[in-house]
C-alpha cells in the first residue's frame, strides 16, 4: 500500500511563505468559475489581513483564489504573537481554495487573496468534467466524480490530492500522490475535495 506523501504546504518556513505560488492556469483553461474580489457578499472578507475567529469573521467554510501571480498563503491560528506554534494549519495556494474556518480557531490571516466568500455562496450550474490543474474543488459540485486523465506542466512534476475536509491537516488527505508523467486518478462520490498544482488541465476519461 502506497504511503500517503505529506502535504506539499504545510507547516511552510517563513522562506516558503514569501512567494512560492506559481501562476495559476489561464481562466480559458477551466469550467469552474473562481471566487469573485468583491466583499458585498454577505459573511464575505477581504483576501488581506488577520481577522478574529467568531467577532470579525464567522467560523464555515470559504473559497478565493490567488489575486497575484506570485500565488496566495493563508494560515489558520491558535494565537498572534507571530510564533511558528500558533499556526494550525497553512497553504500556499497557486489556483482557487477552500478552507474552513473551526470555531475553535483564534484568527486566519492571509495575503495576496481575493475577498474570501461563504463557500454556499459560489455554485456552478453544473458539475465540471474539465478544470484546471491549479486549484482545489468541491466534488459533486464543482466537478464530477469519475476517472481523470492528465500531466504535470513543468519539469518539477505535479501534485494531486483527494480530500475530506479542507481545515488544511494531513488527516484530511484521502490519498496524493506527486507525478512525474501522465497520470489517472478516480474521484469518488464519497470524496469532498480535490486539489492538484502543477498539473495541465484535467480531463475526464470514457
Amino acid at each position: 500500500m502506497r504511503m500517503p506523501i505529506r502535504a506539499r504546504a504545510l507547516f511552510v518556513s517563513a522562506v516558503a511563505v514569501v512567494g512560492l505560488g506559481v501562476m495559476a492556469t489561464s481562466p480559458s483553461a477551466i469550467a469552474v468559475p473562481h471566487a469573485v474580489p468583491s466583499v458585498r457578499t454577505a459573511g464575505a472578507f477581504p483576501g488581506e489581513g488577520t481577522y478574529r475567529v467568531g467577532s470579525e469573521i464567522k467560523p464555515g467554510t470559504y473559497v478565493s483564489s490567488p489575486s497575484s501571480s506570485m500565488g496566495g498563503y493563508w494560515e489558520r491560528l491558535k494565537c498572534a504573537t507571530g510564533d511558528l506554534d500558533c499556526i494550525l494549519a497553512n497553504d500556499n495556494v497557486e489556483g482557487q481554495a477552500f478552507v474552513t474556518v473551526l470555531a475553535s480557531d483564534k484568527y486566519f490571516s492571509t495575503s495576496r487573496m481575493n475577498a474570501w466568500r461563504p463557500a454556499s455562496t459560489v455554485r456552478p450550474a453544473r458539475p465540471a468534467t474539465r478544470f484546471a490543474g491549479d486549484g482545489t474543488y468541491r466534488v459533486g459540485v464543482d466537478i464530477a466524480p469519475g476517472t481523470y486523465r492528465s500531466s504535470p506542466t513543468d519539469s518539477l512534476g505535479g501534485y494531486w490530492q483527494r480530500l475530506s475536509c479542507v481545515t488544511g491537516v494531513l488527516d484530511c488527505i484521502l490519498a496524493n500522490d506527486n507525478v512525474e508523467g501522465r497520470t489517472i486518478v478516480t474521484l469518488l462520490p464519497t470524496d469532498k475535495y480535490f486539489g492538484s498544482s502543477r498539473m495541465r488541465t484535467w480531463v475526464k476519461a470514457g
